[in-house]
């Protein structure tokens, strides 16, 4: 149903993961998993119909225990891992699997599984290396999802206390950025060593982590003290950018795939905040000046701090999500089973000066995203791709007259 200006779904049971269907562009989907512990389970396929402004929703059993951790394939719409946990034993029950589904099957197809021995804590499929990694314990470990098995090929044992981690989409995705107590420790899976160690990286501990999808050294952190904090890596001895959004603990952090001023934040104050880090993007030596709006106005660069607060929900925001489809969609997911998305504000685009080059062309957005000089790494091809995908959409749906999905006027 439509509440406000956002789109909004309930589940039936309490929640805290949350995806983004990828590879697929034909709609705008997200994959949220329950987690009950006496109930059986839910995978919800919950598709944004942007012509009649509501949310469809597809719900499959997971009978196998609570969904505590979810991802999808980069490249297979159709085909997801989940991390489940099963307490209804007298020995709990903890497991890897990979399923797939279809429109036309009412049930989960498994495709692989593998037992753990603790409960996993961190799940991502790689779009770099089309790799599955997970956390279990304080073991980080990298599976090869070959075939209908799952076959390790990295292994990392890490003292303390893990509570996420993220890869980077740089260099196939070999290094990986573990939040570690208070700190962030980001490892080289070539060599199975740490490159870089930021001590006490937030005051009491570090939560969240996501790296820079257009700056391979920059990567953003949360920690529970409600503060958002971005680090170069060259120079790891202090943020070079702060800022404290929420008034409790920062449970995700996430990149704008494309325009890396914007970063999405949720909390367990029960809010989303979107964010601008426009001083520490790519696009901060962009020259905003010769860029007009439709009215012929001059653009303006967005100022760095809180862009929008959504406000919607009530309970822990466990997940946000920007879609894989439509680059200004996005979702939260809060534990009481509520899911919120909401669209990037029109006047928002129009103040970032990448969004001009994504509308005009190809030349444009390549010239916004030169590597600053210093780093050591151009855009890898399937960043370019995807810019070129998003700049084929937003032209198709400009020639057919496209109106934002929730409000033409914003």
């Amino acid at each position: 149903m439509v509440l406000g200006e956002c789109l909004m779904y309930g589940l039936d049971f309490e929640a805290r993961c949350l995806a983004s269907v990828s590879g697929d562009e034909s709609g705008v989907r997200f994959l949220v998993g329950t987690q009950n512990i006496k109930m059986d389970n839910q995978i919800c396929e919950l598709t944004v119909d942007l012509d009649e402004n509501r949310v469809n929703a597809r719900c499959f059993g997971h009978s196998i225990g609570e969904v505590r951790e979810l991802a999808t394939s980069p490249d297979d719409p159709q085909i997801f891992a989940t991390a489940s946990s099963d307490f209804r034993h007298p020995k709990a029950k903890h497991r890897l699997n990979i399923y797939s589904y279809s429109e036309y099957k009412p049930t989960l197809e498994e495709k692989a599984s593998l037992e753990c021995d603790h409960p996993i804590i961190g799940l991502e499929w790689s779009v770099a290396s089309s790799s599955l990694s997970c956390i279990a314990g304080n073991q980080l470990t990298l599976y090869n999802v070959a075939g209908d098995g799952l076959k390790e090929q990295f292994s990392h044992h890490q003292p303390g206390k893990l509570h996420t981690f993220r890869r980077s989409p740089h260099s196939d995705g070999q290094l990986i950025a573990l939040a570690v107590d208070r700190d962030l420790i980001v490892v080289d899976s070539r060599t199975n060593e740490p490159t870089t160690r930021i001590c006490e990286a937030h005051v009491f501990r570090c939560l969240a982590v996501d790296f820079n999808p257009n700056l391979p050294n920059l990567l953003a952190t949360g920690g529970d003290e409600g503060a958002l904090r971005i680090w170069d890596l060259r120079q790891p001895k202090a943020a070079i950018f702060c800022t404290r959004p929420h008034s409790h603990w920062v449970t995700q952090v996430r990149y704008h795939q494309v325009h890396d001023q914007l970063l999405l934040t949720g909390s367990s104050d029960a809010c989303v905040v979107l964010n601008c880090a426009q001083s520490v993007s790519s696009d901060a030596q962009i020259d905003a000046s010769a860029e007009r709006d439709d009215d012929g106005e001059p653009l303006a660069k967005l100022t760095d701090g809180e862009l929008d607060r959504i406000n919607e929900h009530e309970d822990t925001v466990s997940a946000v999500e920007w879609s894989s489809a439509d680059p200004w969609i996005y979702a939260s997911l809060s534990y009481d089973g509520r899911v919120v998305i909401n669209r990037v504000a029109h006047a928002l685009k129009k103040g970032a000066v990448v969004v001009a080059g994504v509308f005009i062309g190809a030349a444009v957005v390549n010239s916004v995203f030169q590597p600053m000089k210093g780093y050591e790494e151009e855009l890898s091809a399937k960043k370019a791709l995807l810019l070129e995908k998003y700049r084929q959409r937003h032209e198709m749906r400009i020639c057919n007259g496209y109106v934002p999905m929730i409000d033409a006027e914003r």
